[in-house]
């Protein structure tokens, strides 16, 4: 019988590191081919989302808006018809004939001349404190509530 003869192959990994990395980056590449459909398809999802809620906010401001410039336009249109009725009120108070009928009726009588007076001009005391001081020691007093 013919005895095989052994020739001398090459190792078939030259490097077992590189071929260990080669290895991890192929299974990284496969993982991440395995979920970039699904990220990419959530990412268009949620920013179909995106718009759709902005969308829904702005159409909801707007409405508010809407309704809040009705009830301005309307609380106009009411105190423009007071205005007015107050305006004929007033008219109607200054009137010259009803203002000679209460004065008739108070016993009052136009006047028969004019009289001038000249008055001199109030005198002023000097103050001897200043006003900057006043003015703050005025923060320090308890305050008074105004009733009306």
């Amino acid at each position: 019988m013919i005895h095989a003869q052994q020739i001398a192959h090459e190792p078939r990994i030259s490097n077992p590191r590189r071929a260990k990395g080669a290895t991890a980056s192929r299974m990284k590449a496969h993982q991440r081919a395995r979920y970039s459909t699904i990220v990419r398809f959530s990412l268009v999802l949620l920013l179909g989302f995106g718009f759709v809620m902005a969308y829904v906010t702005l159409t909801a401001n707007l409405t508010s808006l809407s309704y809040r410039l009705a009830a301005a336009n309307a609380q106009k249109a009411t105190l423009l018809d007071e205005d007015a009725r107050l305006d004929d009120r007033l008219t109607s108070l200054q009137s010259d004939e009803r203002l000679a009928h209460i004065a008739a009726g108070l016993g009052m009588h136009p006047a028969q001349g004019v009289a001038v007076l000249h008055l001199e001009a109030p005198k002023v005391a000097m103050q001897k404190s200043v006003p900057l001081v006043a003015a703050i020691s005025g923060w320090f007093k308890p305050h008074k509530p105004t009733v009306r």
